[in-house]
C-alpha cells in the first residue's frame, strides 16, 4: 500500500501541469468575454485611468473594439485588468419589486402581530419595510460585474 501511494504521488508529479502562461489564461478569458457579452455595453480603464464605455463589438488578439459615439474604436486591452458591465433597467426593477415584496411583507405582518394598528403604523412598518429591502436589493442586485482578465491566477 505504501507503495502505491509513492508511485502515484511520483506519477501525479510528474503529470500534473506544472505552470500554466498568464498569456493562455488570459485569453481564455478573452474568449470567455467575447462569448459572453458581445454586443453588451461594458465599462473599463485605460492606462491614466481614463474609463471607457462602449458596446463590445469584436475582441482581437491585442484589441477591443468598442462601438462608441463616433463609430467603432479599438482600444488595447494589454493594460487592462477588470472589465464591468454595468447594471440594466432590469436590474433596477429587480430592486424596486424586492422594495415592494419588503414592504407588502411587512403590511402583511404588521396585520398578523396587531390586528387593529392605526394608520401611522401601517405607514411607518410599511416605509420600514420598503427602505430596508430596497437597501438589501440594491447591494445584491445592483451593482456592476467584475470580469477578470488580467490572466494572473489566485494560489
Amino acid at each position: 500500500m505504501k507503495y502505491l501511494l509513492c508511485f502515484l504521488f511520483v506519477l501525479n508529479s510528474l503529470l500534473a501541469q506544472q505552470e500554466t502562461s498568464i498569456n493562455a489564461i488570459k485569453k481564455i478569458r478573452l474568449d470567455n468575454l467575447k462569448k459572453n457579452y458581445l454586443n453588451q455595453t461594458i465599462r473599463f480603464y485605460i492606462p491614466g485611468k481614463i474609463s471607457v464605455i462602449g458596446e463590445l463589438r469584436d475582441i482581437t488578439e491585442n484589441n477591443f473594439i468598442i462601438s462608441g459615439k463616433n463609430g467603432p474604436l479599438s482600444y488595447s486591452h494589454q493594460d487592462v485588468d477588470y472589465v464591468f458591465i454595468d447594471p440594466t433597467f432590469k436590474d433596477l426593477m429587480m430592486v424596486f419589486t424586492i422594495s415592494s415584496v419588503g414592504a407588502i411583507s411587512s403590511y402583511m405582518g404588521l396585520l398578523i402581530i396587531k390586528e387593529s394598528a392605526d394608520s401611522s403604523m401601517k405607514g411607518v412598518i410599511t416605509s420600514t419595510g420598503a427602505v430596508l429591502a430596497g437597501i438589501l436589493a440594491r447591494a445584491t442586485f445592483y451593482k456592476p460585474i467584475r470580469i477578470d482578465i488580467s490572466g494572473e491566477t489566485k494560489t
